[in-house]
């Protein structure tokens, strides 16, 4: 699944110039700014609110999430490489992202012993960085789903880095 979901995306990207009558950036000048649910799955997993804002062909997104155990907060680059509009009612850009932040993880510890238990919180502050390719498609100039995939790394206490997806719901504005 997620191989045909990559190949669909990767022929809408080179497909998409062929439709083109205009440039994205020429026809949502008036929309830039959206508000919006974001997600991201990896070693990292977020889900939260978002605000997105584009300035030509730059963007700044910050997202930030509360979880039963954690809480988030990301901030994140990007660049529009190309963009489309196929009719007047779809547009798309391809970008590049880069993205870093901030996790914090509430971790209880429980320790056994005879005539004694010992429940403790710990509180874990990882740094999360992330970078990575994303598409973005926006019907009726205000509907936006982003298409996000890369590697992302979380540090120093639960060391890892792993493949990432994500993608959201944004209205345009």
């Amino acid at each position: 699944m997620k191989k045909i979901t990559a190949v669909i995306l990767i022929v809408l990207a080179f497909v998409t110039p062929v439709f083109a009558d205009e440039t994205v950036a020429e026809t949502e000048s008036d929309t830039s700014a959206a508000l919006g649910m974001y997600y991201i799955v990896g070693k990292f997993s977020m889900i939260g609110l978002s605000y997105h804002q584009w300035f030509g062909n730059h963007a700044l997104m910050v997202s930030a999430g509360i979880q039963s155990d954690q809480m988030s907060a990301l901030a994140e680059y990007q660049y529009c490489v190309f963009s489309a509009s196929l009719t007047e009612k779809l547009n798309s850009r391809l970008y590049v992202w880069a993205s870093g932040g901030v996790n914090f993880r509430n971790e209880s510890v429980y320790a056994w012993e005879p005539d004694t238990t010992l429940w403790q919180n710990e509180v874990h502050v990882n740094a999360v960085t992330a970078l990575g390719i994303g598409m973005e498609f926006v019907w009726w100039r205000h509907l936006s789903v982003p298409v996000q995939f890369g590697y992302i790394a979380e540090f120093p206490y639960d060391f890892g880095m792993s493949f990432c997806f994500s993608s959201g719901v944004r209205y345009r504005f």
